[in-house]
């Protein structure tokens, strides 16, 4: 038995090679993560319903939130409490605390630290003992309660200095001082102090919330001065938590009042277009094909991949973004600088630049790109062609950090990038280092002949809108359009300017190399095992003339044989079977790599890729516990009858039923599906399987699985006592199980199945005897 576990163990290894993160990470990012297991976060002790310290524990919607972040990316949280904030905010400057959990972001803090985009919303309201305080105004000349060093205080200090502010060291203590009558008023978030309120039993009798759009406070994630890559590996994350999983946070601390303004932010927020048309000046590169260009040298005439986002965002705003005619790049830069433009449509965000224009959040990024004859050998980065000839564009920035970083080097400078194509091509240069976008565009315009990508840089191009400084609002509602163009969008620009002809990848190995590792080791098991078995079956030789004990040992040796040869057959199984599922494994995981570079991974293709690789990996793992051949395999999809897709299950599970005393009968009609009938035995599979381990549990004597057809629909169940109801809306989650031994995959892969690729719905209720799973298809369409 110790054995076998052992075969089990290498093997479920091997399929853990496979196993991706739902958020996608940088290798930089997974080593911080792997050097960084616990991550210090501030824990306040009173700032309900969103952090706050009770009964020894961290609560609140901050929290739960918090906690969501580090399930998905495997970290611990260690939450500090027992300060103030003011403390806490000294803590994270001097780098004692790694994260400030609900911080707003301001211009000041925002020098020294790094802030995710905003998780949630939190409108402020005036609470007081007087009707008449309704507005901002009318406390000027009252004295005004604030926490101190919050973000009220300070702007309170700022925009109105006629108020008298009273600085205490919590909201409520500021509530207290009010209720005391200390205080004419204090301002607060209206979830925080109604919370405390209710909690205290504090009598504040009027509230007025606030209209004023800067009172709506956005609450982010920020990291101490050192730890920006925490701040990137959070926010991914964030991108990643569900509407479920928003949903359910809010039911639980903000409750479902139509007087609560708090809200939490989805990945899509609303934007307020101009109510009048607005035109905005833009200066552009005209000599920057496919990003941004003048057709036929005419400036009125831009366009190119960051011409067609802004035309995507024009819709979106009520604006229109009209060309200032520059002559050259730098001028445009000029403009910009002067005023006399208000966007440079697609910039880097340097030191010089940030002197005098904002930066939205990059929009295209792309790696630089080191572009070989495809007879050359591939290389992990320049240092490996440090004595190569390399052709550049002449002017470029790049040149200049080359010859700094590697002084034998040697530039070929080029009139422009198709020239310096073409000297890779012809063999006078040995590489050139562009974007992908630039590179592709050029050779199919061209037709190029014969290149590819040889390597990466370590360098990147993060193209966004420049600013001027002049429209901070401006920036404001541009980055908040950006984040609405889908990948799907960028996409379908880039095949437009790029084509679907795409430069080869250097390819990567690793995978095969793995996979190909794994199997030899299971060969090299197998046939230690057969060595095993054959020292066995002389020592059975041996004593097969021996006394009645030593025949009670025998037997026990002939069952380790029968498992020895069962595991053998298995063996045999995995070998045949998954050599294509292994390609498959191989050739999706290196597509993701690319898709991820050209910015189309979203949630629909994370989505359709867990869905694609979750039923290999499914299929890999099921080949060892099912017999040999149980599955005929046919070639793509097509329509095939359900009945005997249901009847060819149940003839080879039938044996392991009946030895279970399990009674199984199928009753009804009959319907055609299409779709692969594979995937669809699989889920027959997996819902006989659960029935069978539920049914041997229980103290039943008539143990029955009924499975009914009832027009387009199948109704499977059994009488095995059900699943408690507390669990029942979970049997469908990744990885939830409710058997001690469960993967807890199989439901979760079934649904997958039936609602993804055979388009209908598969449903879990108890009934009086046990649970039934209900299957639902939608109608064929007439053809």
């Amino acid at each position: 038995m110790r054995k076998r576990l052992i075969v089990w163990w290498l093997v479920g290894s091997f399929l853990l090679l496979f196993a991706g993160s739902s958020v996608h990470l940088t290798p930089e990012e997974e080593a911080f993560l792997k050097a960084h297991p616990v991550i210090t976060v501030h824990n306040e002790m009173d700032y309900p319903p969103y952090n706050f310290y009770k009964n020894g524990r961290p609560h609140g919607l901050s929290i739960d939130y918090m906690n969501l972040l580090a399930k998905r990316l495997g970290l611990r949280v260690k939450y500090i409490h027992g300060y103030d904030w003011s403390q806490f905010m000294q803590q994270i400057k001097s780098g004692k605390l790694d994260v400030m959990l609900n911080i707003m972001r301001t211009t000041e803090r925002a020098k020294y630290l790094h802030f995710t985009e905003p998780y949630a919303a939190t409108r402020k309201a005036i609470f007081s003992n007087d009707p008449s305080l309704n507005t901002l105004d009318d406390l000027e000349g009252k004295k005004v309660c604030v926490p101190k060093d919050f973000y009220i205080h300070h702007f309170l200090e700022d925009y109105y200095p006629e108020m008298l502010l009273v600085t205490k060291p919590s909201i409520l203590a500021c509530l207290r001082s009010v209720a005391q009558h200390e205080s004419d008023a204090t301002i607060g978030s209206y979830s925080i102090v109604s919370y405390l309120l209710k909690r205290e039993k504090i009598k504040i009798p009027h509230l007025s919330v606030l209209s004023d759009k800067r009172m709506t406070t956005g609450l982010s994630i920020a990291t101490a001065p050192k730890l920006k890559i925490l701040r990137d590996i959070l926010q991914k994350a964030m991108y990643n938590i569900s509407d479920r999983e928003l949903n359910a946070l809010t039911k639980r601390w903000l409750g479902k009042s139509p007087q609560n303004p708090d809200w939490l932010y989805r990945e899509q927020q609303q934007l307020e277009p101009y109510p009048v048309k607005r035109i905005i000046k833009m200066c552009n590169n005209p000599n920057w094909e496919p990003i941004e260009f003048a057709k036929g040298g005419d400036m009125s005439q831009m366009s190119g991949i960051a011409i067609d986002i802004l035309k995507l965002l024009e819709p979106k705003l009520n604006v229109e973004f009209r060309n200032v005619p520059t002559h050259s790049w730098v001028e445009s830069q000029q403009f910009l600088k002067a005023g006399r433009c208000e966007i440079l449509p697609a910039a880097i965000a340097t030191k010089e630049r940030k002197q005098y224009a904002r930066f939205t959040h990059p929009y295209l990024i792309y790696r630089l790109a080191i572009i070989t004859r495809d007879d050359k050998p591939l290389v992990k980065d320049l240092s490996e062609i440090a004595d190569k000839s390399v052709a550049r564009k002449k002017g470029s920035g790049l040149i200049s950090r080359l010859r700094h970083l590697y002084p034998t080097i040697k530039i070929i400078e080029t009139q422009d990038y198709l020239d310096s194509l073409r000297k890779v091509e012809s063999g006078e240069a040995y590489c050139t280092i562009a974007t992908l976008p630039v590179a592709s565009y050029y050779i199919n315009r061209f037709g190029l002949k014969g290149l590819r990508i040889a390597g990466y840089t370590d360098m990147r191009y993060r193209l966004s809108i420049a600013v001027t400084k002049q429209e901070p609002e401006l920036l404001a509602t541009l980055d908040r359009a950006l984040t609405q163009v889908t990948p799907r969008e960028k996409n379908a620009i880039y095949k437009k300017w790029i084509g679907n002809k795409k430069l080869v990848e250097p390819y990567d190995y690793r995978p095969i190399y793995y996979a190909l590792g794994a199997i030899a080791l299971i060969v090299l098991i197998l046939l230690y095992r057969q060595i095993l078995l054959s020292r066995l079956n002389r020592r059975l030789n041996e004593k097969v003339k021996q006394a009645v004990q030593e025949n009670l040992i025998q037997r026990e040796i002939m069952r380790e044989r029968e498992k020895l040869a069962a595991m053998g057959e298995m063996i045999g199984v995995i070998a045949h079977q998954w050599r294509q599922p292994l390609n498959s494994l191989s050739l999706s995981i290196q597509n993701l790599k690319y898709m991820y570079q050209e910015g189309m991974v979203d949630k629909g293709f994370l989505d359709h890729f867990t869905e694609k690789n979750l039923q290999v990996i499914n299929f890999l793992s099921q080949t060892i516990d099912d017999f040999r051949n149980f599955f005929q395999v046919g070639k793509g999809e097509k329509e095939f009858s359900v009945k005997e897709a249901i009847q060819a299950v149940i003839s080879m599970y039938s044996l392991t039923l009946k030895k279970s005393g399990i009674v199984l009968q199928l009753s009804g009609g009959d319907f055609t599906l299409f779709g692969s009938r594979s995937e669809f035995q699989q889920v027959i599979l997996n819902l006989i399987s659960n029935a069978r381990d539920a049914l041997e549990k229980s103290p039943r004597e008539s143990k029955k699985i009924n499975i009914e057809l009832q027009g387009r629909q199948i109704r499977f169940c059994d009488n095995g006592d059900g699943v408690p109801d507390a669990k029942l809306s979970r049997i469908f989650d990744a990885y939830f199980t409710t058997k001690e031994e469960g993967s807890g995959i199989g439901l979760y892969i079934s649904r997958l199945i039936v609602e993804e690729k055979l388009k209908g719905k598969l449903t879990a209720f108890n009934e009086e005897e046990g649970l039934c799973l209900i299957m639902t298809f939608e109608e064929k369409e007439d053809a």
